[in-house]
């Protein structure tokens, strides 16, 4: 395989397009290339360029298929697939928190990635493209930094911690959990691989490390961790000012009473600081983010078939709006909801 990426690097076309994106400082560049092709070129691409690849395909079947393949073509590669989130659009309930945790996973480390990184390969559908997702800046600003020696409140610590989606629990085995025992805080943040136990004497750190939720033990010691958000839907306090007048500026005329009662008691239960029962429709509403918008300027962005992915856009575009219109008429929704996804062109 190797010595295949090699002479496929070798090629003059391909040698065209890496001295082009290696030295100019416009990186937008057309090359045609069979889809049969397209795994062998983005895996040569990968170990001939330090930049970091986004690869946008028509379906999630599409999207498995060249993850598939590009991992056969190089076993040294960072390659992962963005989920696409498992609620219908304009629906009351809750996301699989495995899709949700990985999601955020996937975002920390476009936001996160270090120099000496692994060149990333992000292999996304086009539906899972244009959900609305957690503003860039929101994640940002909503991710705590606690270091050791740090002064921190317990009390300020765990609210925190709910406020940015995590769960309690009386332990912690799974992503996007908190516990607490007296001053031991365990959590485990969606990018980590292991859950973090956060001891305080008095208001003041005195340890951070990672443990085995298996047998407890106590691992390796950190100086410091920045606890990320583990849901797409926050309700902390700088977010809720944001969010309050969107939301109270929703126009239910069109609603059922019994409707328009239930949404408006779980709007000012979540302006409250409580998570609704609606979270998926809640995120509809409030993320206006792009997995864009995580995107750093150089990213080499590659497109699966271009005709293709527009029809699949219109087809589903045609579908969510027989389905917003159908819940309006129906009193299901608000008339003035906002989309939940981005405009593909």
């Amino acid at each position: 395989i190797d010595v295949l990426n090699q002479l496929i690097s070798k090629q003059q076309n391909i040698r065209d397009y890496l001295s082009g994106i290696n030295a100019s400082d416009n990186k937008q560049y057309k090359l045609i290339i069979h889809n049969a092709a397209k795994p062998a070129f983005i895996s040569s691409i990968s170990h001939n360029t330090k930049y970091p690849i986004f690869m946008i395909t028509s379906t999630h079947e599409k999207a498995k298929y060249f993850f598939d393949q590009i991992a056969n073509w190089s076993q040294a590669v960072d390659a992962s697939i963005l989920p696409e989130l498992d609620v219908l659009p304009y629906q009351k309930g809750i996301p699989d928190p495995a899709i949700t945790h990985e999601r955020i996973k996937i975002l920390d480390n476009l936001l996160n990635r270090g120099q000496d990184d692994k060149t990333p390969i992000l292999i996304a559908s086009m539906h899972s493209v244009i959900q609305n997702i957690i503003e860039a800046r929101e994640y940002v600003i909503n991710s705590y930094h606690v270091k050791k020696g740090q002064k921190v409140n317990p009390i300020e610590l765990y609210g925190i911690c709910q406020s940015i989606g995590y769960r309690t629990s009386d332990g912690v085995e799974n992503t996007g959990f908190i516990s607490r025992r007296g001053d031991i805080f365990d959590i485990f943040p969606p990018p980590s691989d292991r859950p973090l136990r956060i001891e305080l004497f008095g208001n003041e750190v005195e340890s951070i490390r990672f443990f085995d939720p298996d047998n407890q033990r106590s691992m390796d010691k950190i100086e410091e961790v920045i606890i990320t958000p583990a849901n797409d839907l926050i309700s902390s306090n700088r977010s809720l000012e944001r969010y309050a007048s969107t939301l109270k500026s929703l126009d239910f005329t069109n609603c059922k009473r019994e409707v328009k009662d239930q949404m408006e008691h779980e709007i000012e239960m979540f302006l409250s600081g409580q998570r609704p029962q609606k979270q998926s429709l809640f995120s509809n509403i409030l993320n206006k983010g792009s997995i864009i918008d995580y995107l750093t300027e150089e990213t080499l962005i590659i497109i699966e078939d271009k005709k293709v992915i527009e029809s699949e856009f219109n087809h589903i575009d045609a579908e969510y709006l027989r389905l917003k219109n159908e819940k309006i008429e129906n009193g299901e929704i608000p008339q003035d909801i906002p989309a939940f996804y981005h405009d593909w062109n």
